[in-house]
């Protein structure tokens, strides 16, 4: 139940789907998310949980602090930051009372980023890009956010038991 949006991000965030009740049109717009989105590259965090704390406040402001429910966060990372200054967005998620919930995916090996045509991704010289998987980054935030962390892997995809938490969370919330 409730409202859910998508964000996507690299080095600058992208609201691809506002705050809706409209669950056919956000999976639709989940279907249609992709990294060609997004122009500037290369990860960065900070930005993203800002304008997601933004979009939060302005949904607090259009209702009632007795209907405004529980707002919550679900991050998929493979935990590469190149900003660094995520400590400061996990303090003020926990103090805004964001619950987070950070899926980690990747490898730890250097991997190229593939692409929806079956290439990979490529730099502005024309080198393929590598990416690794860093579960320490993203474990540290969640710990700082109090929230929660779990690595999602082709033996054991994460997503169904952050949706049974995120449901218990709400559900306690409601109490």
């Amino acid at each position: 139940g409730g409202r859910r949006g998508l964000l996507i991000f690299a080095a600058s965030p992208l609201l691809h789907c506002p705050l809706t009740t409209d669950r056919d049109g956000f999976a639709t717009l989940l279907n249609m998310a992709a990294p060609e989105l997004i122009e500037e590259q290369g990860t960065r965090l900070q930005p993203a949980f800002t304008l997601a704390s933004t979009i939060f406040d302005v949904a607090n402001e259009s209702n009632a602090a007795s209907t405004r429910g529980v707002q919550v966060i679900v991050l998929l990372s493979d935990g590469e930051d190149h900003d660094s200054n995520v400590q400061r967005a996990a303090q003020q998620l926990a103090k805004q009372g964001v619950q987070l919930f950070i899926i980690g995916v990747g490898s730890l090996k250097p991997s190229p980023i593939p692409l929806a045509d079956g290439s990979f991704k490529r730099d502005a010289s024309g080198q393929v890009v590598m990416s690794r998987f860093r579960p320490q980054m993203l474990q540290a935030f969640a710990r700082q956010a109090k929230g929660l962390y779990r690595h999602s892997h082709a033996e054991v995809w994460a997503s169904a038991d952050v949706v049974n938490r995120i449901n218990r969370y709400a559900a306690d919330s409601r109490i």
